[in-house]
């Protein structure tokens, strides 16, 4: 369970944070069927909310007090900025994230 922490962690943060992205009135929106789907849920908000407070908790489980509280704000930065700048451009989408995904899986399970 442990070598998979990692991975569990940024899904947990990634999904939380594209959820309270999709939830946001000023961003730009995708227009596909799973966007358009998640747009129109009314307990996002604070699914998203409860996701991200998961990672965090896991995160300070897994490292530690100050270093998870430290590691999972970094996580979320880096997860944050990637999902600003490259939503509006079409480039997140289910297809590519549970790409990435399976290759952060392999490439944690290969080095650790």
């Amino acid at each position: 369970f442990f070598r998979l922490m990692t991975t569990l962690i940024l899904l947990l943060t990634f999904a939380g944070f594209y959820g309270l992205y999709n939830t946001s009135s000023r961003a730009e929106l995708g227009k596909g069927r799973f966007d358009v789907w998640l747009q129109g849920l009314a307990f996002l908000k604070p699914a998203g909310v409860m996701l991200l407070i998961a990672g965090l908790l896991l995160t300070v489980l897994y490292k530690g007090l100050a270093a998870g509280i430290l590691y999972w704000f970094i996580i979320l930065t880096t997860v944050a900025s990637l999902i600003i700048i490259l939503c509006p451009l079409k480039i997140i989408n289910y297809k590519t994230v549970a790409l990435v995904f399976v290759g952060i899986v392999i490439a944690e399970n290969l080095i650790l």
